[in-house]
C-alpha cells in the first residue's frame, strides 16, 4: 500500500511540474510535506489515545500529545501558506491540491485496511 501511495504522490508531482513548471512543483512538494506531517501527528494522537483507552489509568502525557496534535494542524498549514504565498497562485493551488491528495490517500488507506 505504501508503494501505491508513493506512486500517487510521484504522479501528482510530475503533473504539477508538467502543468505549472517549477512553481507548481514547489507548491506540490511543500503541500505533501506539510500534509504528511499533519497526518503523522493525527495518526500518533489516535494511536496513543487508543492505547490509553485500553489501560484503566491514562497518562497525562498522552492527553497533552493529543491536544498538541489537534492544535498544531492549523498553524502548520498557516506556515505552509506563508511559505508558498510569495511564489504566486499557481504554487498555492498546487499546495492545496497536495493537501487534498494526502487526505484522500489517507481515507483510501483506511478503507483498504479493513
Amino acid at each position: 500500500m505504501k508503494y501505491l501511495m508513493a506512486g500517487f504522490a510521484g504522479v501528482f508531482l510530475a503533473l504539477c511540474y508538467g502543468l505549472a513548471g517549477s512553481t507548481g512543483l514547489s507548491g506540490g512538494i511543500v503541500g505533501l510535506v506539510f500534509a504528511s506531517f499533519n497526518m503523522g501527528l493525527l495518526y500518533l494522537a489516535t494511536h496513543f489515545t487508543g492505547r490509553a483507552m485500553q489501560d484503566e489509568k491514562a497518562s497525562g502525557l498522552i492527553g497533552c500529545l493529543v491536544v498538541f496534535a489537534i492544535a498544531a494542524k492549523v498553524p502548520v498549514y498557516g506556515v505552509g501558506y506563508l511559505v508558498i504565498k510569495p511564489l504566486g497562485n499557481i504554487a498555492l493551488n498546487a499546495f492545496l491540491c497536495a493537501i487534498g491528495l494526502v487526505y484522500s490517500l489517507t481515507i483510501g488507506w483506511v478503507a483498504l485496511r479493513r
